[in-house]
């Protein structure tokens, strides 16, 4: 009973949206399955939607709809997904605002963002033990140039308070930043033993 109230549901929302001609903004929470019916629908019946907030319950993957003109998105997944970066790459030329929750998952590589766009960029996830993890935080830091609100929730594989440091000693390091978070969600393996990270990060500050 309950599953067939949910396609009920679904075939409504999925019913409704080509009549919402002005839709600019969507936010979806609930079941992934459901998301699943909506999505293509959002695809063809709003191309150029603004602004977009996916959170599938149960830390699901939730299916990306095609949309190129976004300027706010913020997805919550369990994991990685190649599909996120191809996604997130359709909308390199509007994406303003951008915050991606998955707590085992890297931060896409590039050229998936153009760094220099964003204004407001929330990431809570892993930084790996690997070159690109420390490249993250530095493409960041220099390329960021209009970011004025900046939240870091990470899981530390790899030592980054050289990151922090190198951003302190330049001056063009996030020039117009205003609002500024960080939390250490875990230190593993090497990052266990930067004790200097907090020191640099109150110096960047």
């Amino acid at each position: 009973a309950h599953t067939q109230h949910m396609a009920f549901r679904a075939d409504m929302l999925a019913t409704a949206l080509p009549k919402l001609t002005s839709l600019r903004e969507v936010i979806f929470t609930g079941s992934n399955d459901v998301w699943a019916q909506l999505a293509p629908v959002l695809s063809q019946t709003h191309p150029k939607l603004r602004s977009l907030s996916i959170e599938p319950e149960h830390d699901s993957e939730p299916i990306l709809p095609h949309l190129t003109h976004l300027t706010q998105f913020k997805c919550v997944r369990d994991h990685s997904s190649h599909e996120l970066g191809s996604f997130l790459a359709q909308n390199r030329a509007t994406l303003r605002r951008l915050c991606l929750c998955a707590y085992y998952a890297a931060f896409p590589a590039p050229p998936a963002i153009a760094f220099s766009n964003l204004t407001h960029l929330e990431f809570v996830g892993t930084i790996p033990a690997s070159p690109s993890g420390k490249d993250v935080l530095s493409n960041i830091f220099q390329c960021c140039i209009n970011l004025v609100a900046l939240r870091l929730n990470l899981v530390l594989l790899t030592p980054i308070s050289e990151a922090f440091l190198k951003s302190t000693a330049s001056p063009s390091s996030l020039p117009k930043l205003r609002s500024f978070g960080f939390t250490a969600l875990e230190h593993l393996g090497p990052s266990a033993n930067d004790h200097s990270l907090f020191h640099h990060i109150s110096e960047f500050l």
